[in-house]
């Protein structure tokens, strides 16, 4: 019975953090490339922190179990432990996020 409740919250965890990286994919989608060009960092953790506001009544019942939430606080937080595995999942499955993750790179590129 406890394996099975585990495996529960764990697939619950997953389909919390693939639903704001859903939400965050289309975020970044409705972003015009020249917007991009001028604000690109600034504009891809304005996706981020909406998609976590837009999802926040879930991410409150994912994250509802005293032994979840203090394991993810004593990493980085609820917040940072999200941010993470959004931008994996991102990383993964959504072109838009690729495009700032490359726009970023090339942006530090020219710096140095």
């Amino acid at each position: 019975m406890w394996a099975v409740t585990l495996q529960a919250q764990k697939e619950n965890q997953n389909t919390i953090e693939q639903q704001v990286a859903d939400t965050a994919c289309v975020c970044l989608s409705m972003i015009d490339t020249n917007t991009i060009k001028t604000a690109l960092t600034g504009l891809k953790m304005q996706c981020l922190s909406k998609a976590i506001v837009k999802n926040q009544e879930a991410i409150n019942k994912n994250f509802e179990t005293e032994k979840r939430r203090e394991e993810d606080l004593d990493k980085l937080g609820i917040r940072g432990s999200i941010l993470i595995k959004v931008q994996n999942i991102l990383t993964n499955s959504c072109p838009n996020y690729a495009f700032f993750e490359e726009k970023t790179q090339v942006q530090r590129q020219t710096r140095h």
